[in-house]
Parts: structure tokens; C-alpha cells; sequence
């Protein structure tokens, strides 16, 4: 039996991390709440989460969708491991931008505008805020890990940052380095190579990203250099522990997964995501698969309807890749 604490940032992979992570709780019979809603530990969710979902500690894997808080899970849960996601931060914001429809908090008819105004104007540091305690914009990892904007600029405070992570975090996991960040996982979690693949959820059409040149990928990382900051610290810690061993793991996996989309005939389709009051909405990739297959209906379907579904039946998972 494992504790596990998961700081689950936004536009990070995490909801296809957040996903696999419900699988191994089936997959090893840990206790994890069906509601995705009380599971993330939203802001406004933390005083009331005990009379929601009664005694926290009884829970395997614990997943806060919100700002960073030690303190909090400290007093009220014992975790055996606390892991987080980091990304990118230029493709993140870009991701955010158009993930939540920024030019209206930015107040810009496009991403390219606001390129352009970040190398002629200043721009706010605020963050556009949405339901639940979520909050979107510069530095937003730096902030949703606990750091205050006004520090953005503080050389000191960030690297204090840097080590508060490093002692909350046993694990930093990179979205760049996928399959190796999952080989990792298994390395601290154990269990059979198969339960831990994947497919990629809440993934954006091709033709809505934004294709950044090399000046605009400056500028953002000098508006973003805080983030940049932590990133390039935990990409580098995270690089050193890719041993070839790993490697070969994270391919062993992508081979695995590649299999997985073949066998359960997973197709992709358009589909326009709306999320509460309008907040979110784009189109994204949904995956479609063979649901008459019980282990294929695990995969390819919404957060909230695959955690409902649990899976008890492992004979098929065995055939199918008993030959490797």
C-alpha cells in the first residue's frame, strides 16, 4: 500500500498523468474517491473536505488541482510520496492562452498581439482567475507552487522556492520526457510495466498552436523567467536521472502504448470541450476506442466517466501483452 500526493498544475500533461495514476489505484486496489471534483483539492474545497469526503487519511492518492499547500495535507494527511509536473513555460502559457481564452483577460485581439506588447508595453502581473482557485498567466507554476508575484523578480526567493521543492517533492517529473517521467514513476511505485501506459487526454488540435519563432520564444522566456528559473533546475535534475536503463524503460513503453492505440482501434476526433460558466472552450482531441472491450473502455474517454468505471477484469491485459 502507497500514499501518494500529486500537485497537479495546469496545461501540464497532468490530467493524462492524473488518469494513470487513478488507474494504478484500481489496478492495486487503493482507496481513491470517484469524484475527480473532491478529489483535486480545490481551494474552496479545503476546510470543507472532511465533511465531504470524511477521514482524508484514509485515502491512497491525494490530488490537488490548486495551489500548493504543505501545510494543509501535512495536518490532515501522511503521504509516503509527493510528486508534481513541470512543462515548459513558454508552451505552457502559449497552451494556457488559448486553452482559456486570455485575449479577453489581456485584452488583445490575438497571441501575436500580445507578443508584441510585451516587447513594447508592460503587462500585468495579475492572474486571470476562474472557478475553483484556479488562476492563469506569468509564472503561473512559480505561483501555484507558492510563490507570491511580488517576488517574481527576486532572485533570492525563487531559489528558496527551488529548495522548498526539493524537500516537498520526491519526484519532478518533465511533460517534454513523457515516457521517461512515467519510467521514473514506476521506479518509485513499482508494479507491472503495463499499468502504466496511456493516452494522451485534453490534447489540442494541431492547427490551434501557435507556431513560435525564435524571438518570440525569447521574449516569453524573459517575461517568464521566473518560471524559466524553476524549470531549467528541475529539468536538469530530472535529465541526470535518465539512465539508459530508464531510456530503455520509456521505450519499451512507447511500444507498449503504440500497441494499446492498435488494439483498441483508438481513433481521434474533434470535439469542442465547454467546461463551468463558459470558462473553457476549445477544441481538443478526444480519443475514441472499442468499448465493448472492458480494458479497451478504460482508455480513451473523459476524466470523470473513465474514474467511474472500475476495472476488476486482468486476464485480457495478460494476453495481450504476455507476448511483449
Amino acid at each position: 500500500m502507497v500514499k501518494l500526493t500529486f500537485e497537479k498544475l495546469h496545461k501540464v500533461s497532468g490530467s493524462t498523468l492524473f488518469s494513470l495514476l487513478v488507474r494504478l489505484a484500481y489496478f492495486n486496489n487503493w482507496y481513491v474517491d470517484h469524484n475527480p471534483e473532491s478529489l483535486a483539492l480545490g481551494e474552496e474545497r479545503q476546510n470543507s473536505y472532511k465533511s465531504i469526503m470524511g477521514d482524508i487519511s484514509l485515502l491512497d492518492i491525494v490530488v490537488q488541482h490548486t495551489r500548493w499547500n504543505r501545510s494543509f495535507l501535512e495536518s490532515n494527511y501522511k503521504s509516503d510520496f509527493s510528486i508534481t509536473i513541470l512543462r515548459d513555460p513558454v508552451d505552457t502559457f502559449e497552451s494556457v492562452f488559448h486553452y482559456v481564452d486570455m485575449q479577453k483577460f489581456y485584452n488583445v485581439s490575438s497571441f501575436q498581439e500580445f507578443i508584441r506588447r510585451l516587447e513594447f508595453a508592460n503587462v500585468t502581473d495579475s492572474l486571470s482567475t476562474g472557478p475553483y482557485g484556479r488562476a492563469y498567466g506569468r509564472n503561473q507554476h512559480s505561483w501555484s507552487l507558492g510563490l507570491n508575484k511580488e517576488y517574481y523578480e527576486n532572485k533570492t526567493a525563487v531559489s528558496q522556492l527551488i529548495s522548498k521543492m526539493e524537500s516537498n517533492f520526491d519526484l519532478v517529473l518533465i511533460t517534454e520526457y513523457f515516457d521517461e517521467s512515467i519510467a521514473l514513476l514506476r521506479t518509485l511505485l513499482g508494479g507491472p510495466i503495463p499499468h502504466y501506459l496511456f493516452q494522451n487526454e485534453n490534447e489540442r488540435l494541431e492547427e490551434t498552436k501557435y507556431s513560435l519563432s525564435k524571438k518570440d520564444r525569447t521574449t516569453l522566456q524573459n517575461w517568464l523567467k521566473t518560471d524559466m528559473m524553476v524549470y531549467k533546475h528541475f529539468l536538469k535534475k530530472f535529465l541526470s536521472k535518465v539512465s539508459p536503463e530508464i531510456q530503455k524503460l520509456a521505450q519499451q513503453l512507447r511500444k507498449l502504448n503504440k500497441q494499446l492505440e492498435n488494439y483498441c482501434q483508438m481513433k481521434k476526433k474533434r470535439k469542442m470541450k465547454n467546461f463551468v460558466n463558459n470558462f473553457e472552450k476549445k477544441h481538443i482531441i478526444l480519443r475514441n476506442n472499442d468499448r465493448s472491450n472492458l480494458y479497451c473502455s478504460h482508455y480513451g474517454t473523459p476524466t470523470k466517466e473513465m474514474i467511474r468505471a472500475a476495472v476488476k477484469n486482468f486476464e485480457e491485459v495478460k494476453r495481450l501483452f504476455s507476448k511483449g
